[in-house]
Order: C-alpha cells, then structure tokens, then sequence
C-alpha cells in the first residue's frame, strides 16, 4: 500500500466514524503543495458522494478538475488503472467522469440544492476558458447542472436521462462529433474484417451482401475530405475479404465496387515500384494495409476477378508487374502475407498462355532473391544487403550458410509448402525447390549457430516452424517420413534448432484437421528415430541448456506452441496428440530425461490424458525411474508432478499402488519437496 492510499483509507476512516467532511477538507489541505492530495479527496468525496455535502462543489467549478478527471478516466480505460483496496466504499465510481458525478448529484438534489448546483454551471462559464478548453466545451459542462437540459426517456421498464447540450456547444462541436463518427466506422470496419476473421473469434463472416455495401462505405472513407483516423487499413481489409470472397465463388461480394477495389489493391501494391527494399521494417502489424493486399493479390489472378479488371483498366501484366514488387521490396511479413494468398492458385487449374503457377512462382522467388547478406560497410556500420541474379535457389546452395538471412526465406518455403502437395503444372519443379530451400535454411540455421555459440537466429522459433509446417503438409499428402527424418539428422547435433522444430512440427499439426491426422501417424516413428540420437557422443539431450527441452519435446504438447506470431489455425487449436500411440515408447524414452524437471512435467502431461488406472500403474513407475535412480532423488520437485501425484492419490489406493505411491512421495519429501509434505508418512 502506498503513502497516498494510506492517505486515504484513513480519510475513509474519518468519514465512515461521522467526522465532518470540512474538517477532512481542511486538515488534508493544510500545508499542501502538490496535487496529488486534492486528487485524493475529490474522488474520495465522489466514491462517498451521499456522506460529501458540498465538498464536491468546489472542485466542479473548476474547468481543469473537469480536464484531467476525463484524461484520467480515458487513459485508465485504456492502459494501467491504479487498483484501491477492495473494500472501499464504492470502488466503481472511481470510473466516473464529472459529467456522471454531476448527474448523480442533480438526481439526488432537491430543488434548493438544484438551485445551488445551478450556480456551480454558472460559476463554471463565468470562470472563462483556459489553455486547450473552448468556451462551448465548458457550456457543454455547465450544462449538467441545468436541469431545463435534462430529458427522460422510457424504454419498456428502463428508464434513461440524458443531458441535451446546448445549441452553441452542439453546433461548435459538430467537427468533433462528425471526427467521432467517422472513427466509429473505422472501427467498425476494423473490427468486423480483422479482428472478428481472426481464428477462434466465434463471428461469422460478413455475408456478401454486407462487403458490397461496406465497399460503398470504405469507398467513402478514402474519399472524405479530412481523416481524422487514418482509414487506410480498415479499407484494405474490406477490400482484401471482397477481393477473396469474389475469387472463390462470390462475385456478389464486390458489388458494384469492383474497380474500386481493384484500384486500392494496384495502388498500396504500386508503392513498392519505386520504393527502396523495406524487408528490415522491423515492424509486426497484421492490421496493416500492405498486409491485407498482399494476402488477397494473387487472387487478382484468378478468371473471377477478369470483369473487376477489366472495369479498371487493369491487365494481368500490371497485376504480375506489381506482384514482382511487392514480394521483391514489401516487409519481410508482407513478403509472408503474398504466399499465404497464393494458396488459393496453387490449388487452381493453368490458364493459357501465362500460366499464373509460373506468375506466382516468380513471385515466390523473388522474395528470396534479397536473403545474401553482404560484407561488412565500414561507413554505414551494418552489412550489405545484396540482390541475387539470375537463379536464386542456386546461389544460395553456393554461399556460405553464415551470409545467409534466414528469415527472408521463410515466405519462400510457406508459399512452396503448398504449392508442393497440389497438381498443376510445375509441381515436380516446385517440389525439387522446396526440399532444396529447407536444406539452405537449416544449414544456414547451424552456420550461424557455429559463428555465435551464445544466441540462434530463430529466437522466436517462427522459421523452424514455417519449415515443418512445409513438411507436414508433405508428409499429409505422401505419408513419407524420410524428409522429415533427413531434417531431423541434420540438426541433431545442436538442441536449441531441434527443439525449435518439435515444437513447430507439434504446432503445425494443431492448425487444422489435415495436420492433426498427419501429426498424429507421424509422432510415433519420429520419436522412435529421434531416440536413436542419445546412443551418440555428445549426446544432445544432454547439451545445456536445451537437451531436457529438447527431450521432453519428443513427447508433444502442441497447444502452448499455437500462439506465436505466423501459426495459422483455422479455428480453435487442436490437441492431436492420442497418448496410447506414444506409450509404448515411453520406457525408451526415460533414460534420455532422468532427473530433468522439464521431463518430468512432459510426461506427466501425457499421462494425465490416459485412463486412470494406467496412471498409477505404469504412470507411476514411470515418473518414479524418472525422479529417483539406485536410491537416489535427482528431481524432486516440479508444480505439474505435484499436482499430478496429489490427484491420483485415491486412484493408487484403490487399484493397489499406493505403497508405491506412498514410497515415491515419501522420497520426493525427504529430498527437499515441502509441498508433498503433508502427504509423507
């Protein structure tokens, strides 16, 4: 507790045993210079508004109480709100404005104190403007104590008052009232084509009919004279669900607005024609508009979208000419939103003469061709950054792994990964470029790692994901583990890299049904390869500080690894781990995690999702090999174990393993775990 809300639970205190509100007023206020004790008494008087006579009165009369009591109320709506103890006298009022304060006052005032109230609005216009306030912003405020401006309103059993401004204040705040609706429409847009198309928001998508008429909407937004809110990315994303909508099948989604959208889509991808390489922006931001057009841009070739075009004035060359740009020179996560959106023509059939596989291909390409990094500039203090000519996949085979820039081949392989599991006219050639890109990245990954022993370059574990999620989706198709087993061979030796792909390939298979059944046929044979690993010298599983990490991965737990920043779920991730499938390769397991608390917690997270009887059983002796050894406890203690043995107590007893039970919990106690102590004997 602090000082000042020492302060006040005192003043509270003082207040609740009858002492006069003056007195309080009067004693706190001596002597002060600062004004954190005037702030304390006023939403002390506001929180106990019943027992504060008129001690309101002299802080509603003052145009800079009403200015920063909106500034507090506003900006700990939105970021951090000081917390008082819970069981102050109306806590929640501390969210009052001095608009809802005055209001309770006038509802509870009869007519001689209205009379009073009516003063403190006059008082308060009498009392001029300051700095950042207009006259008809405070008769704006005075106007709460005027109870000719107030107005009832019925609705069935509610009953709702409302202050009508005057007409000078409403007419001098028609600017701020016409910003305020305009950013409500941003928000709208923002929110119904963002955030609720976000996997797990549980909206429905807007109907056709719905993007046509918001299409209207956006189109007037851009053109509106003044923008008050930038409206940009809200647009785009309107314009991103229409362009989608109508590629596969709902033409109706454009409504009369094809040009229009077509236009926003040429205009934000023409920004990069003439721009410099912007792959190092730096920045994560999904909303942005540059986004959302990348992820709709290879729909523009589809034949659906042909009509909308052509009312543009827009050929298909244009289309390809720009795709080029944007994936050459947009943000590395733009680059990444391009060969999401090129899913969609992969999976369609090849059109004559310029096949668009061969369009996208180039474009896929392209991102790649920036990801040599180049000797050291002296002058600029940084490396340089080098165009690849000619056959990008090629040169990066040539270059050392350590000049490579990892993240810029991640839109390379997403685009590919699929594009290799579908029939079109390049698949061969595709595929042969997809296994030859992993390669590269994973060689760069360990040429990296052997420049600079202390750090990865896939901190975030977003490439090691974007990798196996490729690989997945290949095995899904093939059911050919070899692939997945030749990247696991090669990064073997370092188990920060390992770990990043277990847990990316448990990732990935949480994203949708077709990976979840891959993942799940998978996981067994994996395990059993990745077994093999301990037999060498060093052993990784060893290797600090990832080798228990890296060993308890092999027992997965997709669902803590779905949240990243580039998984892509299709809706709530799924948990597609089936514990009997892994089981009987569990007692080959432990040796690889014995003492190692992140161990422990792994296979207790895969025992909790078997029957109960197989957990005190087998359980049990398991998680017993894995904390005690000859006698000897080497990890006693972790929060999921605890728990775990606390729950199957009475399980135990009742299928005839509580001796051992009892022996486990009584060694874990006596090698140092307090929590457990109440269950030794």
């Amino acid at each position: 507790m602090s000082a000042l809300q020492a302060m006040e639970r005192f003043a509270q205190q003082l207040l609740d045993s009858g002492t006069r509100p003056e007195f309080i007023v009067e004693r706190f206020l001596d002597g002060c210079e600062n004004l954190a004790v005037p702030g304390l008494l006023y939403g002390l008087f506001v929180r106990n508004a019943e027992k504060a006579g008129e001690q309101l009165d002299r802080f509603l009369v003052e145009p800079l109480v009403w200015m920063l009591e909106f500034s507090r109320t506003i900006s700990e709506h939105v970021g951090f709100r000081a917390s008082g103890p819970d069981d102050f006298t109306h806590g929640e009022r501390r969210r009052w404005t001095p608009q809802q304060v005055s209001l309770w006052l006038m509802a509870h005032a009869d007519n001689t104190r209205r009379a009073e109230l009516r003063s403190i609005g006059e008082q308060l216009v009498a009392g001029g403007t300051r700095p950042g306030l207009s006259e008809a912003e405070i008769r704006h405020w005075a106007a709460n104590f005027d109870e000719s401006r107030y107005q009832v309103t019925r609705d069935d059993d509610q009953v709702y008052i409302e202050v009508v401004p005057p007409p000078e204040a409403i007419e001098a705040q028609a600017d701020i009232i016409a910003q305020q609706q305009q950013n409500h429409v941003v928000l709208r847009l923002q929110n119904r084509y963002w955030v609720a198309a976000r996997p797990g928001s549980g909206d429905l998508p807007p109907a056709a009919a719905e993007i046509a008429a918001d299409l209207e909407v956006a189109q007037a937004l851009l053109e509106a004279e003044q923008h008050h809110m930038r409206p940009h990315d809200a647009v785009a994303q309107v314009v991103r669900t229409a362009i989608e909508r109508a590629a596969t099948g709902e033409p109706d989604a454009l409504g009369s607005k094809g040009a229009f959208a077509v236009g926003v889509m040429m205009a934000v991808a023409d920004m990069f024609l003439d721009s410099p390489d912007l792959r190092d922006e730096g920045q994560y931001f999904e909303l942005g508009a540059d986004r959302a057009v990348a992820r709709a841009f290879p729909s523009l070739l589809m034949h659906a979208l042909a009509p909308a075009l052509s009312e543009a004035d827009v050929s298909v060359t244009d289309v390809a000419t720009a795709g080029l740009a944007l994936a050459g020179r947009g943000p590395l996560e733009t680059r990444l939103f391009l060969a999401r959106g090129c899913d969609l023509v992969w999976q369609s059939p090849c059109t004559a003469p310029d096949c668009i596989h061969k369009t996208a291909l180039a474009w896929i390409l392209e991102t790649a061709r920036s990801a040599e990094i180049g000797p050291w500039n002296v002058e600029s203090q940084r490396s340089t950054r080098i165009t690849i000519e000619g056959d990008v996949i090629a040169r990066l085979k040539e270059v050392d792994g350590a000049t490579i820039d990892v993240a810029v081949l991640d839109p390379a392989i997403r685009a590919l990964g699929v594009a290799a599991t579908t029939n079109h006219c390049i698949t061969s050639e595709v595929r042969r470029l997809l296994a030859e890109l992993i390669a590269v990245q994973r060689q760069s990954m360990i040429q990296h790692k052997k420049k600079d022993r202390t750090r990865t370059v896939d901190q975030r574990g977003t490439h090691a994901l974007i990798a196996a999620r490729a690989l997945l989706q290949s095995y899904a198709v093939d059911a050919d583990p070899r692939p997945v087993f030749e990247h696991l061979d090669a990064v073997r030796h370092d188990a920060g890299i390992l770990l990043n792909f277990l847990h990316g390939l448990a990732a990935a298979g949480a994203e949708n049904d077709t990976l979840a059944d891959a993942a799940r046929r998978l996981w067994p044979s994996l395990l059993a390869h990745s077994l093999t690993y301990a037999d060498e010298q060093p052993n990784v599983y060893r290797e600090r500080p990832w080798g228990s990490w890296a060993a308890a991965a092999l027992l997965p737990n997709p669902l803590p690894w779905t949240q990243g920043l580039y998984n892509e779920l299709s809706d709530q991730p799924i948990d597609w781990v089936i514990p009997n499938e892994l089981t009987d390769l569990v007692e080959q397991w432990i040796p690889l995690g014995l003492g190692e608390a992140r161990c422990v917690d792994a296979l207790v997270r895969l025992l909790q999702k078997l029957p109960i009887q197989d957990q005190v059983t087998h359980g049990l002796s398991w998680i017993t090999a894995l904390c005690v050894q000859d006698g000897r406890v080497t990890a006693n203690e972790s929060a999921p174990s605890n728990d775990w043995l606390t729950s199957i107590r009475a399980a135990a007893e009742e299928h005839g393993t509580l001796p051992q039970w009892q022996a486990l919990v009584d060694a874990l106690v006596v090698a140092g775990n307090s929590r457990l102590a109440a269950y030794s004997i």
